[in-house]
């Protein structure tokens, strides 16, 4: 199956996860949450801000112009580290994340 394709559907997961916890429909940080260099903006916004505003609007922009795909994807290590105390009620998110970072693992 084409890479995109499969991106998108996880992307879709992602969001159908974070619309499940109630934290897709909340408000954009300010410009200045997204000028961080540290990765996961982790000092400016809350990790699934990052994934709404930062990752997934960037893998849609990727997607809607078929640009060259990331090759390493590796995010499932820091959401683990994130929910670490709430596994269980994240882990549909985190399943979904694992399957994004599965979907760049392959060649």
């Amino acid at each position: 199956m084409d890479k995109y394709i499969l991106v998108a559907q996880r992307l879709e997961e992602i969001r159908s996860e974070l619309e499940k916890l109630g934290l897709w429909d909340v408000e954009r940080p300010g410009e200045e949450a997204f000028t961080s260099d540290i990765p996961f903006n982790m000092n400016t916004m809350e990790f699934h801000e990052w994934l709404r505003f930062v990752m997934i609007e960037t893998f849609n922009t990727v997607l809607e112009n078929r640009a060259p795909l990331p090759q390493n994807v590796k995010i499932f290590p820091y959401a683990t580290e994130v929910y670490r105390n709430r596994i269980s009620e994240y882990k549909g998110l985190l399943k979904a994340i694992y399957n994004l970072d599965l979907v760049f693992a392959q060649r």
